[in-house]
């Protein structure tokens, strides 16, 4: 046979294959997706983790892979180098959330992952008519484990993970599961990605209850530009673009804090000499935030970024600084 033949065969082999785990990837979404009615009080698992993915205005269901992959899409582990990574947030009102992350390799395919996020509240100011009082402080712990194998050019991973929400009014505890798959095609320059995320049953210690933030997440990364020093060096430049719809499977028709169920997001970004990187990203469905900026150092194995997040309606403006080591 001749080998335009052979390869041509092995083409169409990679592309089945593709398209079988994608395949199954939607069905056993499908299937998880009554899962959503289970009750909790952890809103907290809406906030995502590292600076990098929320400048892109948190499309990184396909772009992750690093050891904050355990909270976007656990395949992208399977791609990541050995790491460890840590972030911190000013968010909304003065809520600060604290990340953990590290990623070890398993084999010459697998990555394991584990992590750690805690968060409070302070206590918030309510409204003067309807809720005077405000809200009490609120302190969020979520720790667990995550791995990631690649198939080729298919990566799948599974997060497993134990979370605790609580105030001086109640206590939400519980057990839930992320699900994703990578796709890498055409030599790496499109990348599709999947998730489900917070799958899971929570236990209640008070009557006060909400919905488990069960997420689905589909989205495509793209890298259009890479040139080269040289004859196959360094990288001078890598531009990248990313674009992603999530879908808040929670019960309630609006989601509350006055965000819709359905979010696009999108970003894109340029990383010059293998030394800085600059993003911009846009969500859509917020009532009070909806672009973002930032930008990145590397030198060596050391990475810093930085992202700008600012809100409307009084609100403030959100910072996230993460920084991580990586090694072989």
């Amino acid at each position: 046979m001749a080998p335009e033949h052979l390869t041509l065969e092995y083409v169409n082999t990679r592309t089945r294959k593709i398209r079988t785990w994608l395949l199954w990837l939607v069905v056993l979404c499908a299937f998880t997706k009554p899962v959503r009615a289970q009750e909790s009080g952890v809103g907290f698992l809406r906030i995502g983790t590292n600076a990098a993915a929320m400048a892109l205005g948190d499309a990184s269901v396909a772009l992750s892979s690093d050891a904050f992959s355990t909270y976007w899409n656990p395949a992208g582990l399977a791609a990541a180098s050995n790491s460890v990574a840590a972030s911190h947030h000013i968010w909304v009102r003065e809520v600060r959330t604290y990340n953990l992350a590290g990623r070890l390799a398993v084999g010459t395919r697998g990555g394991l992952g584990v992590f750690a996020t805690a968060a409070g509240s302070g206590n918030l100011p309510g409204d003067a008519a309807s809720d005077p009082g405000g809200t009490p402080e609120i302190q969020f712990v979520n720790v667990g484990a995550a791995y990631g194998h690649s198939f080729g050019p298919i990566r799948a991973g599974l997060t497993l993970k134990y979370i605790s929400d609580r105030n001086e009014i109640y206590r939400t505890s519980g057990v839930a599961a992320d699900l994703g798959v990578q796709a890498d095609l055409f030599r790496q320059a499109l990348r599709l990605g999947m998730a489900m995320q917070n799958m899971g049953r929570v236990r209640e210690a008070s009557s006060i209850a909400a919905p488990l933030p069960a997420m689905l997440r589909i989205g495509v990364a793209a890298f259009p530009l890479r040139v080269l020093a040289g004859d196959g060096g360094s990288p001078l430049l890598n531009a990248f673009v990313t674009g992603e719809v999530s879908h808040d499977l929670t019960r309630e028709r609006q989601a509350p804090g006055g965000y819709d169920r359905t979010h696009l997001h999108v970003g894109a970004g340029v990383e010059i000499f293998d030394l800085a990187t600059v993003r911009a990203g846009y969500v859509s469905g917020y009532d009070f935030r909806s672009v973002s900026v930032g930008a990145g150092l590397s030198q060596g194995s050391f990475q810093v970024d930085y992202a700008f997040v600012p809100f409307d309606g009084g609100f403030g403006t959100g910072h996230v600084l993460s920084v991580m080591y990586r090694w072989e």
